[in-house]
């Protein structure tokens, strides 16, 4: 398993927080990680609103050509 070590600023802002306040509040992180080489990838990040914290995932998978 391996995680994306290139962090950028634009990781962590969150610029709809005044339209919607979703926790870390104006903060977020997307953690991606590469699950298979060049072929699965899961991005995580917590969400939520006032004291309902939630971890999301999302998993990416790489298809053949048909």
């Amino acid at each position: 398993m391996q995680e994306s070590s290139n962090i950028h600023p634009s990781d962590f802002s969150w610029n709809f927080w005044p339209a919607v306040p979703l926790y870390p509040y104006g903060k977020r992180r997307t953690l991606r990680t590469e699950v298979v080489p060049n072929q699965i990838w899961t991005f995580d990040q917590v969400q939520g609103i006032l004291y309902a914290i939630v971890p999301i995932r999302m998993t990416v998978v790489k298809l053949g050509r048909c």
